[in-house]
């Protein structure tokens, strides 16, 4: 489990775009953050969730990527496990699709929100 008393976001869409300033903005005011991106590739540091990643980690933040498409059950089920295996309790904000809902899973320990397009 990643050790931090921080208070945990997972941002979808956090790779890029709005997602990314919203990751961003959240670190600056002492979140930890799940950078979650469909495309995220390790090899890829200099654009994308590892450069998010990055730029939160070298300003003394926190953060971790979690490759997974939203729009897959199975994949929403992963980073949910994910987040709650390294972290515990957490804060959920959607960016990644207007139209994705959580309630297909049993979330006790998340606030969440979504950010509409």
């Amino acid at each position: 489990m990643t050790v931090s008393k921080k208070p945990v976001a997972l941002v979808t869409g956090s790779s890029m775009s709005i997602g990314m300033g919203i990751a961003l903005r959240l670190a600056r005011e002492s979140f930890a953050l799940v950078i979650n991106g469909v495309t995220a590739d390790p090899s890829v540091q200099n654009r994308g969730a590892y450069h998010v990643k990055n730029l939160i980690n070298d300003e003394g933040g926190i953060a971790e990527v979690f490759r997974a498409d939203v729009s897959s059950s199975a994949d929403r089920e992963a980073i949910v496990s994910f987040v709650e295996k390294e972290f515990g309790r957490w804060i959920f904000l959607n960016r990644a699709s207007s139209g994705f809902s959580m309630r297909s899973l049993s979330i006790s320990r998340a606030l969440i929100f979504s950010l509409s397009r």
